[in-house]
């Protein structure tokens, strides 16, 4: 019995454990309030493009966040620096989530449009936002580095 255990752990796939592949999706879900139309109107309003493209990115934020909450829960690091700019990446959201599936429904009681995406996050662009960030610290210091070097160059040749 103890071998077939052994042998299940190592071919049960490792992604299971919070490793996150490129073809992964995440969910994400919006809700918004449909404004009341002004003047005498009788019928459930219509929501307008602006409304629904707002729901949308609410939606692609959420996705984010469970892209996050599932691939970065173990690499504090790249946590701390998604943290840090993280209205940063929240401005260029269309960049890094693309929406996969979407669902639009309308609650005609309550005036809410709900929006259900299924999205894939661009890792690459998402690193590179997080990364880009802190290359402007890193270049300080690496200058620091060269003039150290050009000092050290010319105290030789004196």
């Amino acid at each position: 019995m103890f071998r077939y255990l052994v042998l299940f752990f190592f071919l049960f796939p490792w992604n299971a454990f919070g490793q996150c592949m490129p073809e992964d999706l995440f969910n994400g879900k919006a809700t918004v309030e449909i404004p009341k139309p002004k003047g005498f109107f009788v019928g459930t309003p219509k929501p307008s493009p602006e409304l629904i493209e707002e729901a949308k990115s609410l939606a692609k934020l959420n996705a984010l966040k469970m892209y996050v909450s599932k691939c970065l829960k173990e690499d504090r690091t790249k946590m701390d620096r998604y943290l840090s700019v993280s209205d940063k990446i929240k401005s260029q959201i269309d960049l890094i989530v693309n929406i996969e599936r979407e669902k639009q429904s309308q609650n005609k009681d309550e005036r809410t449009l709900n929006v259900h995406v299924r999205a894939s996050v661009n890792s690459t662009a998402f690193d590179s936002i997080i990364i880009g960030q802190n290359k402007s610290a890193r270049s300080s210091g690496s200058s620091g580095k060269k003039l150290r070097m050009v000092s050290f160059f010319i105290a030789r040749k004196a």
